[in-house]
C-alpha cells in the first residue's frame, strides 16, 4: 500500500497523473480569480459591459424571480439573460447564484467567478481531448497551458465568444469516447452526455460557430473511424441504443426549444437577426 501511494505521489510530481494537470490548471484560474477580486481589476470591453445584465439576472434569481423582461438587455425571457449568452438552462448559473446567496458577495464578484469558471471548463476540457488523443499527460498539460495563453486576450475582452465555445472541448471528448467505447450501455451514456452538451450550446443565440466546428469534427471523426461505422449502426439498432437515442433526442429538443421559439418570435415580428455570422457577401465593400 505504501509503495503504491509513493508511486501515485511521484506520478503527480512528474506530471504523469491527471491530478497534476487539475492542480496546476485550477491553481492558475484560482490565482486569476483572486487577482481580479482583490485588486478590483476586471475583464474589459464586451466582457465587463455585460455585468449590468447579469447583475439584474443574479439578483432576480436569488430572490426566486425568473425575469421575463430584462431592462438591461435588448431582450429577455425566463430562459435568457441576454440573447447571446446562456440563461437558466445552463446549470452553473444556479451554482453561482447559490454562492452569492450564502456568501453575500456582490454580483460583480459572482460575475467574475462565473466568467472565469467558463474559461476553466474550456481549458480543462481541451486538456482531456489532448490527453485522449496524444496519450501523453505532460504534452497535454503543456498544450493546455499554451492554449490558455493564446485565448487569454480574447477571454479578457469578449464574454460572448467564450460562452459560445466553452463546452465544445468536453462535447468533442464525449463524442470521442462514444466512438471508442464498445460496451453499448456506456456508449449510450456518452451519446446522451454529448447530446446534452450540444443542446446547452444551442442556448447561445448565435450557435453557428459551435455547429460549424461540431459538424466538421464529426465528418472527420467518421472519416478516421470508418472501421467503426458498422459498430455504430449496430448500436443504433440495439435496444439500449434506441433508448439512448430517444432519450437524447427528447432532451435536446426540450432544452433547445426556447432557442427556436425566441428565434421564431424575433423573425415573426420582422426583427431580423442573422442566423449565421461566419460568411457574408458584401461585394468587398466595407459597409
Amino acid at each position: 500500500m505504501g509503495i503504491e501511494i509513493r508511486h501515485k505521489i511521484r506520478a503527480v510530481l512528474d506530471f504523469k497523473s491527471p491530478l497534476s494537470a487539475h492542480l496546476i490548471i485550477a491553481s492558475v484560474f484560482i490565482s486569476i480569480a483572486g487577482f481580479f477580486i482583490i485588486t478590483g481589476y476586471a475583464p474589459i470591453h464586451d466582457a465587463i459591459s455585460w455585468h449590468g445584465i447579469f447583475h439584474y439576472f443574479y439578483n432576480s434569481v436569488e430572490k426566486g424571480i425568473l425575469p421575463y423582461w430584462n431592462p438591461y438587455s435588448q431582450t429577455g425571457t425566463p430562459f435568457y439573460v441576454y440573447y447571446q449568452t446562456f440563461g437558466l438552462l445552463e446549470p452553473s448559473n444556479f451554482l453561482f447564484v447559490f454562492i452569492q446567496k450564502i456568501t453575500g458577495c456582490s454580483t460583480f464578484t459572482t460575475y467574475i467567478l462565473h466568467y472565469i469558471f467558463y474559461f476553466y471548463i474550456f481549458i480543462i476540457g481541451s486538456y482531456y481531448v489532448l490527453r485522449m488523443t496524444t496519450k501523453n499527460n505532460g504534452i497535454s498539460l503543456l498544450f493546455s497551458l499554451i492554449l490558455f495563453l493564446a485565448c487569454f486576450p480574447m477571454f479578457m475582452r469578449q464574454n460572448g465568444a467564450l460562452n459560445s465555445f466553452f463546452l465544445t472541448p468536453f462535447l468533442i471528448y464525449f463524442i470521442l469516447l462514444f466512438f471508442e467505447e464498445s460496451d453499448n450501455k456506456k456508449k449510450g451514456f456518452y451519446f446522451f452526455v454529448a447530446s446534452y452538451l450540444f443542446a446547452l450550446t444551442l442556448n447561445v443565440y448565435i450557435p453557428s460557430g459551435v455547429m460549424f466546428s461540431l459538424v466538421v469534427f464529426v465528418i472527420f471523426a467518421f472519416l478516421f473511424k470508418i472501421a467503426r461505422i458498422p459498430e455504430i449502426i449496430g448500436f443504433i439498432k440495439s435496444r439500449s441504443g434506441v433508448v439512448s437515442v430517444s432519450i437524447s433526442a427528447i432532451t435536446t429538443l426540450l432544452i433547445s426549444f426556447p432557442v427556436f421559439a425566441l428565434y421564431y418570435d424575433f423573425h415573426n415580428d420582422t426583427e431580423i437577426f442573422p442566423s449565421v455570422r461566419i460568411f457574408q457577401k458584401n461585394g468587398n465593400n466595407i459597409a
